[in-house]
């Protein structure tokens, strides 16, 4: 990005340099006018600068760069910045920049050159005329404001701004609540308006929270709506409130961003009614399992295959949420900052604490609807019985989303709107994105119809749900089902301190910090009253309008109306009839066919104390070989899996995507051929070889497809050729040995070791912050890793000896043993055969978590617990299953010395 700075330091303007009457152009429509006439005139060459006291934030900044803006000079924040603090200026460039390229970045954008009068932005509530004059190629939604209205408050705010006694500058309240300032759907009054309902939960106490939520100052598309009457029926004939709040649930608030009392007291609270909880990309304490069933969520999301991801964990769901994206910052991945990652934390979601957790955002593993079909897929065989969801923002094209996702095998489709809460984000994450629900929800609803879809999905909509009024709202524009967040937390007493981030919740609800969580007091009884609260509302307005049940009314748009002219005219494509529902399309068949099938009658037929694998063909056509196997034992097994017990099973030919998906300790899959991508996905334990005779590794061949091993928690993975790009993302336990990959990878890895015996693409090790990855000396260049993240000090200094120490040579050797056993590789024969030390080099993160021997202590224990049981079987034999290596020897290696709590460590 370029700035005009005049100067070592910002230029200074006088107050009183800018004369009455003369007040400023937005400076977003001054810029966009003046790159129309600058492209008219042919000049499109020509740079245009905008020097503007208007611009203050990222926002500001990214807009008028997409209008046409080739660089901006925000001279007035600079000023201030500088004045609050020596040095402030060159701070301010510096966050401002970094929110800039998280734009970009979230776009899919490399340079500015790129993004310069691209209009990747979305207006709302603009006339027709107005945008076609100054934004004609960006997305639009709603009508409203014309020119005239926008010029008439730049000449308000002049006046206010210059009017005798005014103040230098206030506080807008964009990020907290100012009695003077923007007004807030959740404000000081209906908060204390809440917990005085909880604390003394009657009909009077709700009916005062819920008057203020309607009568409030409009700040939501709702908030100009109103319902229709209809001929009133008696609340007796309306489903009981029982039955309403099965269609509630507390959406998806990951334990990380909630404290562990937070976490399961809306979990068991949700439970009791008979609704949802979502524990949200975090993952959730296997214990409660064992411990607390009550608070088991029923919900589990799965932001691809990231953090907390285990075969257990998705057969213990309900139903499967997929998160392409969050409604209050789409485009971005989860975030939880460094302080809110404890070692319990860390734990569960197979990290490094005090490390800042970024999960990948859905580019890594899904670029097409394609993708996220197979990812459904997978997940439908490893817990067929779970509906499978996916989570998309409200956003314009969302109809024509939902309608590809629910022709992907979706069950339910949840549409986010822009004003959802974020406990775990940066400020510049939860402003100035996505679109309000009722837009988002309404085109994906009619959508549906047309293609047909209507009938096979549930839609659920979540954004700002506070009372029954929103809940009627949103079934009348098409949703089946209502999501709560903020309010949910409300009614466990939160007090919107807006300081989610920082770690410092004073109720102890967004905060791991434990002398902060003691002041936590939620009890479930809290959330159940404020639900049955909702419910009973939703009664009386059912009964008003004349319908017996919430599914009633489901898209019945017509009873719904705007409240005055204005709203009127913005609304009126919202509100206007839905289409026709098409015919229901077919529905694929769940159960195990093809290669799933043979294989469950195959491993039931078999002794797993047998020597003999099931041997069976394998055609690119069988997807997700292996993930049904799992599930079925876990669940057949009472989740105890197969303990010390083993199953072979050896595949021949083409697998299809995703094969040895979620594989459980105890199934080892070889496979005599050569798989697509994500071979091994969420890895959880299972032991997986691939090999297509020694020609091919010599040659180099190309084994595995992309993102191979994405989010694996434990497991090993032996490759005797090549895997493509995004190898290892998100590792966070596994082993793997391959033997050359693509770009990126290993990227986010927290955990593990990775041996590359080839060629390894750029990028290796970005975003890495656990786990060892080990690579041949001669391959390894600066250029091809990426040193912010990983370190290897001897890479360029020719004079130093390996980087690899004696007791890592042995570590290496044995898995090298096992990998020329299971592959039969000639590349880790010659290295073993060898008198010289293995030509290995070592990345590890900058900032390393723990020691080289805690790393590998998990590994070496598994390898050695894998010995004993493989002694253990009848006819057993110590010989190479693969293209015998006459020279090498087998030796069992013990683990280094640690105790129990050292391999226990989340960090390793």
């Amino acid at each position: 990005m370029r700035w005009i700075v005049c100067g070592p330091k910002p230029r200074k303007r006088r107050r009183d340099s800018l004369a009455w009457p003369r007040p400023a152009l937005p400076a977003l429509l001054a810029c966009a006018a003046a790159w129309k006439e600058l492209v008219r005139a042919g000049g499109c060459d020509v740079a245009l600068l905008v020097e503007s006291g208007q611009v203050i934030e990222t926002h500001h900044i990214a807009l008028l760069i997409a209008v046409g803006a080739s660089a901006v000079f925000p001279y007035l924040a600079m000023e201030l910045s500088e004045g609050l603090k020596p040095g402030g200026a060159e701070r301010y460039r510096l966050a401002v920049e970094t929110g800039f390229r998280k734009v970009l970045a979230r776009m899919g954008i490399s340079t500015v050159a790129s993004y310069r009068n691209s209009h990747l932005f979305e207006t709302i509530g603009l006339d027709p005329e107005f945008r076609s004059q100054f934004f004609e190629d960006a997305s639009a939604v709603l009508e409203g404001k014309t020119l005239a209205g926008i010029l008439a408050d730049a000449v308000s705010y002049h006046a206010s701004a210059f009017a005798p006694g005014a103040r230098e500058l206030e506080d807008a309240g964009l990020y907290r609540f100012r009695q003077t300032g923007e007004r807030h759907s959740n404000s000081p009054e209906l908060v204390r308006r809440m917990h005085r309902y909880i604390k003394a939960p009657t009909p009077e106490g709700y009916r005062a929270f819920a008057e203020l939520v309607e009568t409030r100052e409009p700040v939501a598309i709702r908030d100009l709506l109103e319902t229709v009457p209809g001929t009133a029926v008696p609340l007796d004939a309306v489903e009981s409130e029982a039955e309403i709040v099965t269609h509630f649930s507390a959406q998806a608030m990951s334990l990380g961003a909630l404290s562990p009392e937070a976490h399961r007291t809306l979990a068991i609270a949700m439970n009791r009614l008979g609704a949802r909880s979502n524990t949200g990309e975090g993952g959730e304490d296997p214990d409660i399992y064992r411990l607390e069933p009550e608070a088991n969520n029923r919900v589990k999301q799965v932001a691809s295959a990231r953090f907390g991801v285990t075969a257990e964990y998705l057969v213990r769901a309900d139903e499967l949420e997929i998160k392409m994206a969050q409604g209050s910052k789409p485009g971005e991945g989860g975030q939880l900052p460094a302080a809110k990652v404890n070692s319990y934390i860390a734990r569960l979601r197979h990290a490094v604490p005090g490390m800042s957790l970024i999960s990948p955002p859905p580019h890594h593993d899904i670029y097409s609807i394609e993708d996220l079909a197979q990812l459904i897929y997978d997940l439908r065989a490893v817990n067929p019985a779970a509906r499978i969801g996916v989570k998309l923002v409200s956003g314009a094209g969302v109809g024509i989303i939902a309608a590809g996702v629910a022709k992907a095998g979706a069950d339910v489709i949840t549409i986010a709107g822009f004003d959802g809460g974020t406990g775990a984000s940066p400020l510049t994450s939860i402003k100035n994105t996505g679109l309000p629900w009722e837009v988002g929800l309404r085109e994906a609803h009619n959508a549906l119809l047309l293609t047909g879809f209507r009938r096979r999905v549930r839609l659920r909509v979540d954004g700002g749900f506070k009372s029954g009024r929103d809940v009627i709202i949103a079934a009348l524009l098409g949703a089946d089902e209502f999501g709560f967040g903020t309010a949910a937390l409300l009614a466990i007493g939160c007090v919107m301190a807006r300081q989610c981030h920082l770690n410092t919740c004073p109720a102890g609800i967004a905060t791991q910090d434990e002398t902060m969580r003691t002041r936590f007091v939620g009890r479930p009884e809290m959330v159940m009253a404020y639900f049955r609260g909702v419910a009973g509302e939703v009664r009386e307005r059912l009964a008003a309008l004349g319908a017996h049940s919430l599914n009633e009314i489901v898209g019945s748009v017509g009873k719904l109306r705007p409240k005055n002219a204005a709203a009127g005219r913005a609304f009126g494509s919202l509100l206007e009839a839905g289409p026709e529902p098409h015919t229901k399309p077919s529905e694929a068949s769940r159960d195990a066919v093809g290669v799933h099938g043979e294989l469950i009658r195959s491993v039931g037929q078999l002794q797993s104390s047998s020597a003999h694998p099931t041997v069976l063909s394998i055609a690119n056509s069988d997807r997700t070989v292996g993930a049904h196997l799992s599930g079925q034992i876990l669940r057949r097994t009472s989740f105890d899996g197969l303990g010390d017990e083993v199953i072979d099973c050896e595949f021949r030919g083409v697998a299809g995507q995703s094969f040895g998906a979620f594989l459980i300790s105890g199934l080892r899959f070889r496979l005599r051929g050569e798989a697509n991508d994500y071979v091994g996905k969420s890895l959880s334990g299972g032991t997986i070889a691939i090999s297509a005779g020694a020609e091919a590794s010599r040659r180099g061949d190309v084994l595995a497809g992309n993102t191979v091993l994405y989010g694996a928690t434990s497991g090993e993975l032996y490759i005797a050729g090549r895997a493509g790009e995004r190898f290892a993302v998100r590792n966070s336990g596994a082993l793997a040995v391959v033997e050359g990959v693509g770009q990126h990878g290993c990227e986010y890895m927290t955990s593990g070791v990775v041996i590359i015996l080839g060629p390894a693409g750029q990028n290796l090790g970005s975003g890495m912050t656990g786990g060892l990855v080990y690579t041949l000396r001669g391959s390894l260049s600066g250029a091809n890793y990426n040193r912010e993240f990983v370190r290897c000090e001897a890479v360029d200094d020719k004079t130093q000896e390996w980087l690899v120490d004696e007791q890592e040579e042995v570590w290496l050797r044995r898995v090298l043993s096992e990998h020329v056993r299971l592959t039969g590789s000639p590349r880790a024969q010659r290295l073993l055969k060898a008198d010289a030390q293995l030509p290995l080099v070592r990345l590890e993160p900058v900032h390393l978590p723990c020691s080289i021997a805690e790393t590998w202590a998990p590994i070496l224990s598994r390898l050695e617990q894998q010995e004993i049981s493989d002694a253990r079987r009848p006819g057993h034999s110590s010989a190479p299953i693969v293209d015998p290596m006459r020279d090498a020897v087998r030796t069992p290696v013990r683990p280094p010395a640690h105790d129990s709590h050292s391999i226990a460590k989340p960090a390793c």
